[in-house]
């Protein structure tokens, strides 16, 4: 591939991005087998695997309502609607985290939700699905972890909300898209706000 750029067959940058998304692809790997065992283990009560199951179902059907009636004021005004949409679906990882009120229950429901979606036309990235929904859930968990607590009060809910939503508008916008970073940056900064304001719901 260094040879193919150094020779112009190549447009510059790929191999940075190339390195970006193997790094991805590994890391989202790694979360997705740590989940997969805590799902399979005794870890989550049968109460809890249903109530990650319904919040992730919610989720991916609250993405498929509201995305489309947020594009048809967003995109004129030159907004990101995925970005602003983000803010109300992402709740539900925050959500899963409080009623289930575990460590790593919002990086389930998030792993529910990827399976799901790459599984059926929800799913339109392939493989960086699991990236692009883990990603969200990850943060959520970091949130709680940094911060001792467990989607129990206003200010962690809408830090972990703003913190899931900047980091899906960051994937899509970055890895899919392949937006220059100006509007990445936009992207997650309308992310960020959106969930924020939602995250306390």
């Amino acid at each position: 591939i260094c040879s193919a750029e150094h020779n112009g067959l190549l447009p510059p940058g790929l191999v940075r991005m190339d390195v970006i998304l193997l790094a991805t692809a590994s890391v989202s790997g790694a979360l997705f087998l740590l989940v997969v065992y805590l799902l399979v283990s005794r870890y989550f009560s049968l109460q809890d695997h249903v109530v990650i199951a319904v919040l992730a179902a919610l989720g991916l059907a609250t993405k498929q309502v509201l995305y489309p009636m947020v594009t048809v004021v967003a995109v004129p005004m030159f907004l990101p609607a995925g970005s602003i949409a983000g803010g109300i679906y992402m709740t539900w990882l925050v959500v899963a985290r409080g009623v289930v009120d575990k460590p790593w229950a919002a990086l389930a429901c998030a792993l529910v939700q990827s399976f799901t979606a790459f599984l059926t036309p929800f799913g339109k990235h392939g493989a960086w699905t699991f990236a692009i929904y883990l990603s969200p859930g990850l943060m959520v968990e970091l949130v709680m972890l940094t911060s001792g607590h467990s989607a129990c009060c206003t200010g962690c809910a809408s830090v972990a909300g703003a913190m899931a939503n900047m980091a899906g508008s960051a994937m899509v916008s970055y890895i899919i898209l392949a937006a220059p970073p100006e509007l990445v940056m936009l992207s997650m900064s309308v992310g960020g706000l959106s969930g924020m304001l939602a995250g306390p719901l």
